[in-house]
């Protein structure tokens, strides 16, 4: 469904490094970003309030964004993908610089076909 809010035509996931309170690192998919927060796809579920870094790279060749964030919701995604069971989670990120958000800004309300 296409509509005003860039982040429901966000075009190719973006990998993400989550690091996790324990020390736990995993790559996962970013299924869509906005200068507040995004919605990551997760193999192993967490908790709503846990706090969590995050590292990714806007693409085509953009800037890294490292950040600290804050799970705001998770869910079941596994009737999405039926060969794993997957949790979209929420995070809300809470220590960006006024250039990181400017840069996903820019990169939200791009062209889709642009954003590859």
């Amino acid at each position: 469904m296409r509509g005003d809010d860039p982040r429901r035509d966000f075009a190719a996931p973006i990998p993400v490094e989550l690091t996790r309170e324990d020390g736990t690192s995993e790559r996962e998919l970013a299924l869509n970003l906005s200068p507040r927060g995004l919605c990551v796809r997760l193999r192993r579920p967490i908790e709503v309030g846990e706090r969590v870094q995050v590292a990714f790279r806007l693409p085509p060749n953009g800037p890294e964004i490292r950040a600290s964030g804050r799970v705001v919701w998770t869910g079941d995604a596994g009737q999405i993908d039926s060969a794993a069971h997957l949790w979209e989670t929420g995070v809300h990120l809470v220590d960006l610089s006024e250039a990181e958000r400017d840069a996903l800004s820019r990169f939200a309300h791009q062209p889709t076909n642009r954003r590859r």
